[in-house]
């Protein structure tokens, strides 16, 4: 049982260094297009969620924020 938690513990360790390299690529590759530092977005990421990149809040109002940034669902028909 032991060998079994560790393998799981291992794992879900791996996979998160995996997804933040993901999430670090993502936030280069919008400092490059939008010229601002990607450590200002990291920034910015970890007040508005803590990071998560799956951090879903709904709102008194029926609107939602969703993602790294917390982007309100009223910007959709914008942002798409």
């Amino acid at each position: 049982m032991t060998k079994r938690i560790t393998t799981i513990v291992v794992g879900v360790m791996f996979a998160q260094v995996a997804y933040g390299q993901a999430d670090n690529a993502c936030f280069e590759q919008a400092a490059k297009r939008y010229r601002i530092s990607a450590q200002l977005l990291r920034s910015i990421s970890r007040v508005e969620s803590g990071g998560n990149p799956a951090a879903f809040h709904r709102n008194a109002n029926g609107s939602w924020d969703a993602g790294h940034m917390q982007i309100n669902s009223a910007w959709l028909p914008t942002l798409a």
